[in-house]
């Protein structure tokens, strides 16, 4: 008959016994766990937010390409074309998110780290300028008598601005308030019933906005679009842009937060 004899470690002592202690339940230190820092888990964590930064070029590269693009053909069918993009963007590019506006709304509520949203941020900036060059070399193939108007026109910039800065802040305060509130309330609903919905919110709001700001609700989109024209300074262009939308974001944030303390305490 063969028995199981532990073995034992001669530097392991039981300080009250002053037995040996068994290797099998001495203490495993963290660096010797997986997943536990120092281990293979920092690196995963590294990989990921790679990846989620990558997402979000990709996705703001969609974006841009959504809102530049359709301006070639009619309004009807630049918005159908329009909504048609952001419905199939929002069911294959789930979870990312090509607006800062989003981000810091992740970010408020908990959900995420400062530099994963700065990293987010920048990369969303850097998506919608890639996408403006996308977009540039398909009007440069002129394959149609409107892309070579629009190659033409390309050197030229028409801004999205045709208000006021005050009124262009109220506008789209209310487009980034519109699709915050609206976000919020689908984020936990079937994707089948949120993207549709998403799609066709920024759809309206794009198409109810041409004649003042366009209804971009989207700073990184916008400061990729308008922000290097001429007929405003950079400053009103951020006073519209982004203080406007993350004003309207960021309004409709402590409204749901208060209605939650309220509801709670109730």
């Amino acid at each position: 008959m063969c028995l199981a004899v532990p073995r034992y470690h001669s530097g392991s002592v039981n300080s009250e016994s002053g037995r040996p202690v068994p290797l099998s339940t001495r203490h495993v230190g963290p660096q010797h766990r997986p997943g536990l820092p120092g281990g293979r888990g920092n690196v995963d964590k590294g990989r990921v937010s790679r990846c989620a930064t990558l997402r979000h070029v990709i996705t703001a590269a969609v974006v841009s390409l959504c809102h530049v693009v359709p301006r070639c053909a009619t309004l009807s069918v630049a918005l159908t074309v329009l909504f048609a993009v952001l419905l199939a963007h929002g069911a294959v590019c789930t979870g990312a998110s090509g607006n800062p506006a989003v981000t810091v709304t992740r970010l408020l509520l908990d959900d995420g780290t400062a530099a994963a949203a700065a990293l987010g941020v920048a990369g969303q900036i850097l998506g919608a300028h890639l996408g403006l060059v996308v977009a540039r070399r398909y009007w440069a193939l002129e394959m149609t008598d409107l892309h070579v108007i629009k190659a033409l026109m390309g050197a030229e910039c028409s801004t999205a601005l045709r208000s006021s800065p005050a009124q262009g802040f109220c506008v789209e305060a209310a487009c980034g308030a519109t699709f915050t509130l609206l976000h919020l309330g689908l984020r936990r609903k079937p994707a089948l019933l949120r993207v549709p919905a998403l799609a066709a919110t920024l759809t309206f709001l794009s198409h109810a906005g041409r004649n003042y700001t366009s209804g971009v609700a989207n700073p990184a989109l916008a400061y990729a679009l308008t922000f290097r024209c001429s007929g405003f300074s950079f400053t009103q262009y951020a006073l519209v842009y982004w203080l406007g939308t993350l004003a309207g974001t960021f309004n409709v944030i402590v409204v749901v937060r208060h209605c939650s303390t309220a509801h709670g305490d109730t």
